[in-house]
């Protein structure tokens, strides 16, 4: 159940698509990021220098798409098992608070 645009706090994490065209993936990392919520990041496997910008943005972890089609449940339910748990649920975008205000982004609980 969505918590409404309060969303109770802050996302536990997001996911920010590194090649949107709709959004600035880096900016939505670092923006993510200084505001304590974790990031994972996903980008082309050939663009290294996007997945290390990532990285010192401030993601936690960065992947390939193919690993992330290939490992991707595994390596995310990881992931968000260790996120500390809230009440935040899916985030809308016009309800996110401004770390997660574009397009895809999405609270793990």
């Amino acid at each position: 159940q969505h918590p409404g645009p309060a969303l109770a706090g802050r996302p536990n994490g997001v996911v920010v698509d590194l090649t949107s065209r709709a959004y600035d993936g880096i900016d939505a990392v670092r923006r993510a990021a200084s505001a304590g919520v974790p990031v994972v990041a996903v980008g082309q496997h050939d663009d290294r220098e996007a997945r290390e910008a990532a990285r010192t943005a401030g993601a936690a972890e960065v992947f390939a798409y193919g690993r992330l089609f290939s490992a991707g449940p595994r390596v995310l339910g990881g992931w968000v098992a260790g996120l500390p748990r809230g009440s935040a649920g899916p985030v809308e975008p016009s309800a996110a608070p401004a770390a997660a205000t574009h397009p895809g982004a999405e609270a793990r609980t």
